[in-house]
């Protein structure tokens, strides 16, 4: 599996996460209301995208404006802000030992690199790049070429 920014573990949230880890800790209606209001529409959508951006200009604006689009559809929002509180995801790369490539931003706001970091105990190989949140989004053609086949990324013994 290769995964952009896979986050599934609660030491790689950053500050930036600070909405979000409220909601957590009391995942009560207000709370809830707090991060649809100020994460789940264009303006945190496309921060989401430029903050931080070692280029923002080659951040095409239809990135975010397609994910803010999407997101209108009903039910999307209510279905990410459920995401959010999913602690499955911790478990299920843990129980599964799934070999995982994943691409991080060393620049990510939300996902710093401490959780990359503890998903390397669970069978994935980590690559940094210069970017922030949407990686795909600076270095698609990198990624594409470098792990565009799964031969790049996973160990001979564990793959057909």
């Amino acid at each position: 599996m290769v995964s952009q920014k896979g986050n599934a573990y609660l030491d790689g949230i950053d500050d930036a996460c600070a909405l979000i880890r409220a909601y957590w800790a009391g995942p009560t209606v207000e709370n809830r209301k707090v991060i649809h209001d100020n994460v789940l529409n264009l303006e945190g959508i496309r921060w989401q995208y430029l903050h931080g951006a070692s280029n923002s200009d080659a951040v095409a604006s239809e990135s975010y404006l397609s994910d803010d689009f999407l997101m209108q559809h009903p039910g999307n929002k209510e279905t990410q802000l459920d995401l959010f509180l999913c602690p499955a995801f911790e478990q299920f790369f843990r129980d599964t030992e799934l070999p995982t490539q994943l691409i991080w931003g060393k620049h990510d706001p939300f996902f710093i690199p401490s959780d990359a970091e503890a998903s390397a105990t669970d069978n994935a190989v980590i690559e940094f790049l210069d970017t922030v949140h949407f990686a795909l989004e600076n270095h698609v053609d990198f990624i594409a070429e470098h792990h565009g086949s799964r031969q790049s990324y996973c160990p001979v013994t564990t793959c057909p």
